[in-house]
Formats: C-alpha cells, structure tokens, sequence
C-alpha cells in the first residue's frame, strides 16, 4: 500500500488530491496536514515508534506559521525522513524562477510541480 501525505493549507487542492489519487490508485493511504508543524509532529511519532515513512510527500510552499521552506529545513534538522524511500514534491502555483532554482539546489526536493498538478503527470509520481 502506498502512503502518501499533503501539506497544504488550501482545502480545495486537498479534495482534488485526494479524488485525482484515488482514481489512481485503490490502495493508498493519504494523509493531509493543513499546516507544516503538525505535518512535524507526526513526523516525529512515526520515527519514534519505528513506523514507515510515507513513500511521497506533496509540500505546499506558501503556507500560514511556517512555509515549505521552513519545513524543509526542520526535516533536515531533524533528519526525521529517510529520504531514499520518502519522494518529496514541491507544490506551488508560483513560477518564481527563485523557488525554482532554490528546489533544484535542494537534495531533498525530487521535483518541483506547478499547481494545479496535471492529472498525467500525478498518475506517473504516484505509480512510480
């Protein structure tokens, strides 16, 4: 089963995610967080107790309390993903060339998407 979690404050992205992912996939685990610091919390409990870490994780970068980037940087700082099983995908509706190369910099982006994310391209990420 395939465990996927979205950070996103937006409701509206969270139900197309969750529509879009199911049609893709029947068993698949989604998890939304409206907020990065609850998203942490979690994060921390999962590492705690020793449970798998999501496969893919959708990051929303303009959020309220804490952005995308700011949540980034506290995964590394707590190095609390394994990384080389866990997918992280920047999701923004900005084409600021500036988000864009600061994703490509980071080693712990796979990819930067666009919003609102072609329905093709989410059927590749999340069967792949």
């Amino acid at each position: 089963m395939k465990n996927i979690w979205i950070i996103d404050d937006d409701d509206i992205f969270q139900f197309v995610m969750k529509i879009n992912i199911s049609r893709i996939l029947n068993d698949v685990d989604i998890n939304f967080f409206s907020e990065g610091l609850s998203f942490l919390k979690t994060v921390e409990l999962v590492k705690k107790n020793d449970e798998p870490c999501p496969n893919i994780i959708f990051l929303d970068i303009n959020m309220p309390l804490m952005n995308g980037w700011e949540v980034i940087e506290k995964i590394k700082e707590m190095n609390c993903l394994d990384m080389h099983k866990t997918k992280l995908y920047l999701c923004s509706s900005s084409i600021d060339a500036r988000d864009l190369e600061k994703a490509k910099s980071n080693n712990l982006i796979t990819e930067y998407l666009l919003k609102p994310i072609d329905f093709d391209k989410l059927t590749y990420i999340v069967n792949n």
